[in-house]
């Protein structure tokens, strides 16, 4: 509720939602089913695989988009998450 999306921010619907960019988050977010896990644990333990990533800055707007993050940590990155 009330995120750029949601009102139509012209910027960031210009630059971060072409079609090519949703229907890779798309396919991540089935395999992230398929498997049996969370997208947004996936995205977030994805991210910090990442050698030259530190730390990861979440924003969450409530308590279940907050609990989603903190359940990240659990997650194990599999070899075949990184295709």
């Amino acid at each position: 509720e009330g995120s750029r999306a949601e009102r139509g921010d012209a910027r960031m619907l210009e630059t971060e939602f072409h079609p090519e960019t949703v229907a890779a988050a798309n396919l991540a977010a089935d395999h992230a089913v398929a498997t049996g896990r969370d997208p947004g644990a996936l995205a977030v333990q994805w991210v910090l695989a990442n050698k030259a990533v530190s730390s990861v800055l979440i924003g969450p707007k409530s308590v279940e988009q907050l609990q989603g993050y903190l359940d990240a940590m659990p997650v194990a990155l599999l070899v075949r998450d990184d295709t």
